[in-house]
């Protein structure tokens, strides 16, 4: 190469050879974990989503719950719980065993939902009593308060799941 003019040299050169740019796949570790990070928070939104929506009904029972607490005790509130807890039995056991169940069957359905027995042999029978005669003030107070906590703690108890589609469907609480 001795013996080269400058010009030949220069000829000889050639460009600088780039890499090509890197692809898009596959993608870094981090976009992995991104991705996957992405994946999880949406899978968690839609679980939380769909189980808020299911115990809607029982939101829906408890607020009704807390007005009928709320109200005067007398013979209407009593009434006005026990077509509460029918409509609650009705989310939460199949049709055929609520619909027509009434007295001792009644309160058997109950103390199945609520997992007690204190609806056929305790405070609960009061359910099936009250609507149907007048109380004195403290009376009712007394006795309307220890149902409404067993009713209560039976709406919060009560399982559609163990009935499946047939008795779960979009009845209204």
């Amino acid at each position: 190469r001795q013996g080269m003019t400058e010009q030949e040299l220069l000829a000889q050169l050639r460009d600088v050879h780039v890499p090509q740019a890197p692809g898009w796949w596959p993608p870094a570790i981090g976009w992995w974990l991104v991705g996957f990070l992405l994946l999880a928070l949406i899978l968690g939104a839609l679980l939380w989503l769909r189980r808020w929506r299911v115990e809607a009904w029982r939101r829906a029972a408890l607020r009704e719950h807390q007005l009928l607490m709320a109200e005067s005790p007398g013979p209407q509130t009593a009434q006005k719980l026990s077509v509460l807890m029918r409509r609650v039995a009705l989310k939460a056991e199949p049709r055929y065993k609520v619909a027509g169940a009434t007295d001792q069957e009644w309160l058997s359905v109950l103390d199945r939902i609520g997992q007690t027995h204190q609806y056929s042999e305790g405070v609960g029978k009061l359910l099936t009593v009250l609507p149907y005669r007048e109380l004195s003030a403290d009376a009712a107070v007394d006795e309307l308060s220890s149902l409404f906590k067993l009713t209560k703690r039976t709406i919060e108890l009560a399982d559609p799941q163990s009935v499946g589609s047939a008795g779960a469907g979009g009845r209204r609480v």
